[in-house]
């Protein structure tokens, strides 16, 4: 996928966002939130035309024995053997995905598993506008709060974040036209 506008990532976003809380209103959390585990279908019934749907919730299960399965670009800092799943692993992939729809680049690069996945611990995440200068200000901070290291410091739940970018989308916003702060 390329570079999409505010509206389309913030669209993409906050249905992922419900999807992962309805998910865990049932006892289930991702634990492997990734860009191939959403599949965009056509739905006459949004504004945008367009569904998210998330696939394979079977990593939740098992990322207290084996929290290396995930990929090392969308892990949580945190995923570290014998960690009790929890929602907000899923919010810190969320946003590696909407810092990648934002500026086409994945948070951290590297030339290795090891290597993505030491940046994800130890260095701090650059901020989308040091991408893309004209992206929105409250995007680029929301973005960095779902990012941060310590997971009590990103946003309180994962329905805050569906709703902020909910917020950002308006319920009759066509795909396509970028939002304003």
């Amino acid at each position: 996928y390329g570079r999409h506008s505010t509206t389309q990532l913030a669209d993409i976003i906050e249905q992922t966002a419900n999807a992962l809380v309805a998910a865990a209103a049932r006892g289930v959390i991702h634990c492997n939130v990734k860009p191939s585990n959403l599949f965009i279908v056509k739905d006459p019934d949004r504004a945008s035309g367009e569904r998210v749907v998330v696939v394979d919730f079977a990593q939740g299960k098992l990322i207290t024995a084996f929290p290396t399965l995930g990929h090392p670009g969308y892990m949580a800092p945190e995923l570290v053997p014998g960690v009790k799943p929890e929602w907000r692993i899923d919010a810190y992939a969320l946003g590696c995905i909407a810092f990648e729809l934002g500026c086409q680049r994945p948070v951290f690069l590297g030339d290795s598993w090891d290597t993505v996945r030491n940046k994800h611990i130890k260095d701090l995440p650059p901020n989308l506008r040091s991408f893309v200068p004209d992206a929105s200000a409250s995007l680029d901070r929301l973005i960095a709060r779902m990012l941060e290291k310590n997971p009590a410091e990103r946003p309180k739940k994962m329905q805050d974040i569906a709703k902020l970018f909910q917020l950002m989308v308006g319920y009759e916003a066509p795909l396509g036209e970028t939002v304003k702060d």
